[in-house]
């Protein structure tokens, strides 16, 4: 009977995790974090490791850019080079190496995991380019949000899933796929009937 309620309880929580996940990929950022005060997103590149894993999935929490202090982790919007040799807005995560504050504006200035040298600290840090391939800095609204936590994982996981989703053919070939294997598991595992006499 134990065994029964946990597994209950763990499947509406998994359940529960998964569709709250789902909306929050469904809702524009910055509504998700209005409404909610936090965003998750998948993690696509390698500049935070071994801190944050290529294909991880982390939480954003609201943050009041003001309150940002040196080191803290946080996501933002910058313009990154493209394949196709322009420039598009992205989200990324670093830390905060310091806050500016000039007579007309305030901006932070950035660094990354692979930035930082074990022996004399900080090796580097960023320097950002607007769509336009000028010097730009990182103002605070571009800043999403603070980091809180990671889920391993789950991110190359929602990424793979987004792939499917925006492949209908792909799409239609899976759920064709999952209907054969659903009806040979039923052919296969149904009882023959006995002889009657």
């Amino acid at each position: 009977m134990k065994l029964k309620v946990i597994k209950n309880v763990l499947f509406y929580f998994i359940s529960a995790l998964l569709l709250l996940i789902i909306l929050t990929e469904l809702l524009p950022i910055q509504t998700t974090m209005k409404v909610l005060g936090f965003k998750g997103y998948s993690v696509a590149s390698g500049s935070m490791e071994p801190i944050i894993m290529t294909g991880d999935y982390i939480v954003l929490t609201r943050t009041d850019a003001d309150n940002l202090d040196k080191d803290d982790i946080v996501s933002f919007y910058a313009y990154l080079p493209t394949v196709s040799g322009g420039r598009s807005l992205q989200i990324v995560t670093h830390y905060i190496y310091e806050r500016v504050e000039t007579n007309d504006e305030i901006y932070y200035i950035t660094y990354s995991e692979t930035d930082k040298n074990p022996e004399d600290g900080i090796k580097d840090i960023d320097f950002w380019r607007d769509e336009n391939n000028q010097a730009t800095f990182i103002y605070p609204e571009d800043i999403i949000g603070k980091y809180s936590f990671r889920i391993p994982v789950l991110g190359t996981i929602i990424m793979e899933a987004n792939k499917i989703v925006s492949n209908p053919m792909l799409l239609i070939l899976i759920a064709v796929n999952i209907g054969i294997v659903v009806v040979l598991f039923k052919y296969i595992t149904k009882k023959p009937k006995g002889d009657e006499k």
